[in-house]
C-alpha cells in the first residue's frame, strides 16, 4: 500500500481479530457441509417412513384376516404382532431421528451460523492488506534471489571454454603427410594444441564445477522457500473477498442501527405533527398537512436490526408508513396534544 511502511508489523489485535476470522470461517464451512449431510439424511427418512408406513398397514390388513379366537390363527398372529409392534418402534424411532435433526439443523442456521458472521474494522483491513504486502515482497525477494544464483551459475559457465572439434584439421594433416606435404611433426603440435585445449576446459571445470553446484543447490532450496511463500500469498489472497465482505457487513450494522433509530424518532415526530394538525385544525382550518406531498415511507433492509420492525398490515416492507397514522391512531395523537395543552391549563389554574 503506497504511503506505508511494509516492514512494520501487523498489529497484534488485529491479528487476533483475523486468526478468529479464519477459525469463524472454518466452522461455518463444517456448518454449511453439517447442514447439507442434514438435508441429504432427510431423503433417507421420508423414503424410510415411507416404507415403514406400508408395511404397517400391510401387516395390520393381514391380521384383520385372521380370525382372534381360532387357535389355528393363533401362532401366526403372535408372530404377525410381534412383526407389526417392531415396525411401529422403527417407525417411532425414524420419527425422533428427524426431529433431532430438525432440531439440529435449527440451532444450525439459527444460531451457530449467524454467529460466525462477525464484522472486522478498518484496523484488520489494513493488517489483511499489509501481510500481503509483506508477502509478495517475500516472494520478489525469493525470486530476486534466485536469478542472482542462476546469473552465478552463468558465470561459472562462461568461464568453461568451449570444446572445439579440430578433428577435421588433423584427419588433413594426415592426410598430407600421406600426401607429402606435410610431415609427422605438424601433427604432433596439432595433438598438443588439442591437449593443452582439453587440459584448459578440464581445469576451468574443476573450477567452476563447485560454484555450479552450489549455486543450484541453493536454488533448489530456495524453490521450495518460493512455493511456500508463494502459497502462503495466495492463501492471503483468497481471504480478501471474506475481509471486505465482513468489513462491509460491520459498516452496514452501524448505519443499520442509525437508520433505525432516526426512523422511529422521525415515526415519533410524524405521528406528533399528525395529530396536532387535527387540532390545529379547530383553530385554522387550513391546518399544516400540505397535501401535495407524497405520503411518507420508510422501507426497511433485510438486516437483523429490521426483524420485526415492517408494519404486518402494509404491502410494502416498511418501517414506517404514512398509512400507518390513519384512523384511531391519528385521533390518539390528537388526544394527546389536547392532553397536554389542558395539563398546561390546571397548572395555571392551580
Amino acid at each position: 500500500m503506497k504511503g506505508q511502511n511494509t516492514k512494520q508489523q501487523p498489529d497484534n489485535a488485529s491479528s487476533v481479530a483475523l486468526s478468529r476470522m479464519d477459525a469463524l470461517v472454518k466452522r461455518r464451512d463444517e456448518i454449511n457441509e453439517r447442514v447439507a449431510d442434514i438435508e441429504n439424511e432427510y431423503g433417507v427418512i421420508f423414503s424410510k417412513r415411507h416404507q415403514l408406513q406400508t408395511a404397517v398397514f400391510n401387516l395390520q390388513d393381514r391380521l384383520r384376516g385372521m380370525p382372534e379366537n381360532e387357535k389355528h390363527y393363533a401362532e401366526a398372529r403372535r408372530e404377525l404382532s410381534a412383526e407389526l409392534e417392531q415396525l411401529r418402534l422403527d417407525f417411532t424411532l425414524n420419527e425422533e431421528h428427524h426431529k433431532k435433526l430438525e432440531e439440529e439443523i435449527k440451532q444450525l442456521q439459527t444460531i451457530e451460523l449467524p454467529a460466525c458472521m462477525v464484522a472486522v474494522c478498518a484496523e484488520d483491513v489494513h493488517e489483511h492488506f499489509q501481510r500481503i504486502t509483506l508477502a509478495k515482497t517475500e516472494v520478489d525477494s525469493i525470486r530476486t534471489a534466485i536469478d542472482a544464483q542462476h546469473h552465478v551459475v552463468a558465470e561459472a559457465k562462461a568461464t568453461i571454454p568451449g570444446v572445439v572439434d579440430r578433428q577435421h584439421e588433423r584427419h588433413n594433416i594426415m592426410a598430407d603427410i600421406a600426401l607429402g606435404k606435410e610431415t609427422e611433426d605438424a601433427l604432433k603440435n596439432l595433438d598438443a594444441e588439442i591437449y593443452k585445449d582439453q587440459k584448459a576446459i578440464a581445469a576451468a571445470e574443476k573450477n567452476a564445477t563447485p560454484k555450479i553446484e552450489n549455486a543450484l543447490n541453493t536454488v533448489s532450496g530456495l524453490a521450495r522457500k518460493l512455493a511456500a511463500a508463494q502459497e502462503f500469498l495466495n492463501t492471503l489472497k483468497s481471504k480478501s473477498a471474506e475481509i471486505a465482505r465482513r468489513y462491509y457487513v460491520g459498516e452496514i450494522e452501524k448505519a443499520a442501527v442509525q437508520y433505525v433509530n432516526h426512523a422511529l424518532q422521525l415515526k415519533v415526530l410524524y405521528t406528533r405533527l399528525a395529530g396536532l394538525d387535527i387540532v390545529i385544525k379547530k383553530y385554522d382550518a387550513a391546518g399544516i398537512v400540505n397535501n401535495l406531498s407524497a405520503p411518507i415511507s420508510i422501507p426497511t433492509f433485510r438486516t437483523p436490526q429490521f426483524e420485526g420492525l415492517a408494519d404486518p398490515h402494509i404491502r410494502a416492507q416498511s418501517l414506517f408508513h404514512a398509512d400507518q397514522i390513519l384512523g384511531e391512531k391519528l385521533y390518539k395523537a390528537a388526544e394527546v396534544e389536547e392532553s397536554k395543552f389542558d395539563a398546561i391549563l390546571k397548572g395555571y389554574a392551580c
